[in-house]
Formats: C-alpha cells, sequence, structure tokens
C-alpha cells in the first residue's frame, strides 16, 4: 500500500503518480476512474490538512489537483480516440461533433455529480 501523502509537496507527488499512471496518451475508462478516485482522495488529504507556512506550494498542489480532476474527469466523459490520445476502449474517432469541447468548473461538478457551488458564476459551454 502507497503510504498516505504528507504535505503539499507530498500530495503533489502523488497527483503526478497518478496522472503518469492512469491519465496519459493511452488510457481506458477502469484507469480513468480510478484515477479520479484516487485524485478525490488527494483532495481530501489536501483539504484536511491546514495550510502550512508555505503558502505557495499549497496553492500550487491545489491547482495541480484542479486540474488534474478536470483532465481526468473530461477524458472519461469522452468516448473516443482523438489525437495522440488514445482509448483503448473506445479506439474510433466520433467525427465533427468531438473535434472541441470546452468546459467550465461547473460543468466538472456535473460531470463528477456534485451539486454547483451557489456562488458560482455562470459561464456557459460550448460544444
Amino acid at each position: 500500500a502507497t503510504p498516505e501523502p504528507t504535505g503539499a509537496e507530498g500530495v503533489t507527488a502523488r497527483i503526478r503518480a497518478v496522472m503518469a499512471r492512469n491519465v496519459g496518451l493511452v488510457r481506458d475508462g477502469a484507469g480513468l476512474r480510478i484515477a479520479g478516485t484516487d485524485l478525490a482522495a488527494l483532495a481530501s488529504a489536501l483539504d484536511g490538512g491546514a495550510v502550512t507556512t508555505d503558502v505557495r506550494a499549497w496553492a500550487e498542489a491545489r491547482n495541480l489537483l484542479l486540474v488534474a480532476r478536470m483532465v481526468t474527469a473530461f477524458a472519461d466523459a469522452r468516448r473516443e480516440s482523438r489525437g495522440a490520445h488514445c482509448r483503448l476502449d473506445h479506439p474510433h474517432t466520433l467525427g465533427a461533433e468531438g473535434l472541441r469541447q470546452f468546459h467550465t468548473l461547473s460543468d466538472l461538478d456535473a460531470v463528477l455529480g456534485l451539486p454547483a457551488p451557489e456562488n458560482a458564476v455562470a459561464y456557459g459551454s460550448q460544444q
């Protein structure tokens, strides 16, 4: 078993390991869901710890974690291979409908099944 991360630097190292193992150029839905679960646990670990005296390292870990969760969730939502990103469980390209997608933080909450924050600003989403 992997030891629990300690501090912002430990969380950052674990995020990188999760992303390298499950969210690389060649991926599948099972690995993406494992990564999503691991990243959610890291979010809890980071939120559960107090902001240390190294506020910059903590903020960088929070930002890295947010981006990692977005990449993972939206990669799992895309049911095709596109460009250099190959989904082993969806090896074909869908066509024009999958060309370009734009997502917001509110979209992330929806994909993860979380209620949108009450103070969220709605920017909209283009598909």
